[in-house]
């Protein structure tokens, strides 16, 4: 019965040792992969705005040349997302990160609308009135 009782505390210590390593190496952060396009495809160069009121986070990135960014570590959580580029219209939304694997997110930025103004500057008098007091004197 001796040799019984060592063997079984063995066995406990050991399980109890496994089970402080499974939840240290427990994450509770996720990672996003973004892809930003024009509405044809191509990939765009973009200021991403990451932000979350919940875990104080508010980040800026670049993406590479092909319209990809890959955000690691990101707490879990609801994050707003932002994403810019000159000549299209700004992106607004939301991700939400629940899992260690990995989440993906596909924009596509829509051409920006153009807007003219044109500015009309009179610097001579008016004609009308100029004839019409002449007529009358």
């Amino acid at each position: 019965m001796r040799d019984v009782q060592p063997s079984r505390c063995v066995l406990i210590v050991l399980v109890v040792i496994l089970s402080a390593f499974s939840v240290a190496g427990q994450s509770n952060t996720g990672e996003v992969r973004l892809k930003v396009t024009d509405p044809t495809g191509l990939g765009l160069q973009s200021t991403v705005e990451i932000g979350s009121d919940a875990n104080q986070l508010q980040q800026r990135f670049l993406t590479d040349g092909a319209g990809n960014l890959v955000v690691r570590q990101l707490p879990f959580g609801v994050y707003r997302i932002r994403v810019e580029h000159q000549g299209f219209s700004p992106y607004a939304g939301s991700i939400d990160i629940r899992s260690v694997l990995p989440t993906e997110e596909h924009v596509t930025l829509s051409v920006a609308a153009v807007s003219t103004f044109v500015t009309v500057k009179n610097t001579e008098r008016p004609m009308i009135l100029t004839q019409w007091k002449r007529l009358h004197h």
